[in-house]
């Protein structure tokens, strides 16, 4: 993903808004010469490289709906899982997390 991409995941609204002053024109598009950072659209767009720590494995993302303390909102880390590829499955009250997980592995390549 890029940064306009994880910023796509944790808001939608903000991303849009990135996006459209990066196509302003003049320089709209572009923090200060000075910025430790450039904000530029290479910035924003270019494709990050995996953490060197992530192991080379398919990953997916259930959610179960249980708000677990200190892990912030779980609609930021569905979409994050989404932005990533990952398949995302919301499970359903009352429904069987057996079969749900089940789902979301058989839907993991390889």
């Amino acid at each position: 993903p890029s940064h306009l991409d994880l910023l796509r995941a944790a808001d939608g609204a903000a991303a849009d808004a990135a996006h459209d002053a990066l196509h302003a024109g003049g320089d709209g598009g572009r923090w200060p010469p000075d910025a430790e950072h450039p904000g530029d659209h290479d910035f924003w767009t270019e494709r990050l490289p995996p953490a060197p720590d992530w192991p080379d494995a398919p990953c997916a993302f259930l959610r179960t709906g249980a708000a677990v303390p200190g892990i912030g909102p779980v609609d930021f880390w569905a979409r994050s899982a989404a932005a990533r590829g990952w398949p995302v499955r919301t499970l359903a009250d009352g429904e069987d997390v057996t079969a749900a997980l089940a789902e979301v592995i058989a839907a993991l390549p390889g």
